[in-house]
């Protein structure tokens, strides 16, 4: 996730830094610098979890994909957390919501 969109959608949110800025690739082939991250509630399909979101400071909106531009979604969910959670995620339908701080 990117600082902006989290500036967005929830405001003022305290990030703490990481020990050492990672490199990683997006769909495409984008590369961002990972070097912040908060702690959060997340809700899925009416599930709470909690785990760690990690931020950008250039995060993408969209990608170029087989020729075609394509919106990329504010949070992507990794490997580790779906299996920790025993999550199975519709693409077609995009449930869910997210938030920090307790659950309504």
């Amino acid at each position: 996730m990117g600082y902006g969109r989290l500036k967005e959608v929830l405001g003022e949110v305290k990030a703490k830094p990481l020990v050492r800025p990672r490199e990683a690739a997006l769909l495409g082939g984008q590369k961002i610098v990972i070097d912040g991250y908060i702690d959060a509630q997340v809700v899925i399909d009416g599930y709470l979890i909690e785990d760690r979101i990690y931020l950008a400071k250039d995060m993408a909106k969209e990608a170029v994909l087989e020729g075609e531009r394509r919106a990329l979604p504010d949070l992507i969910i990794g490997a580790s957390t779906l299996e920790t959670w025993g999550l199975e995620l519709s693409l077609k339908e995009g449930r869910g919501g997210w938030f920090v701080g307790e659950a309504p």
